[in-house]
């Protein structure tokens, strides 16, 4: 449970820094890649295969971050490589499916209000927090 909390309350600043700058800092990425990584070797470390598929879905929001020519933000594949240190890969991407749905219903109403053009960019990483404590709520509530 320490580990679930540790990830939301580190979700929510990177979210505030993207809120209001349209980048996360890397100083807290590192420091919450640097304790996923405590947390990980100390209690769930199966090995580096594991390690490695828990940051696949991470890397391919990097390289597709990367193909996109700016698009996608670096800094979104960097978040969710520090999430596979907390998460399993089935987390992960229930966790990214549920970003990028939360990111459609955002883009929708921002575009029907009239708040952003189709062209305009908003932060990813608060609908990546928006997704996790949602399925941090509903997991505590089964």
């Amino acid at each position: 449970m320490a580990a679930e909390i540790i990830l939301g309350g580190f979700l929510g600043l990177l979210s505030l820094e993207d809120l209001k700058k349209q980048e996360v800092s890397f100083g807290v990425l590192g420091v919450t890649a640097g304790t996923g990584l405590i947390i990980l070797i100390s209690r769930t470390f199966t090995g580096w295969p594991d390690l490695l598929f828990r940051l696949l879905p991470g890397a391919g929001l990097l390289l597709f971050a990367m193909l996109s020519r700016g698009k996608v933000g670096t800094g979104d594949g960097m978040v969710f490589l520090a999430i596979g240190l907390y998460c399993t890969f089935d987390q992960v991407i229930s966790l990214m499916v549920g970003a990028f749905l939360t990111s459609l219903v955002t883009a929708v109403v921002l575009l029907t209000v009239r708040k952003k053009k189709k062209t305009d960019t908003f932060p990813f990483v608060p609908c990546i927090f928006l997704a996790y404590m949602t399925g941090f709520v509903l997991h505590m509530n089964v």
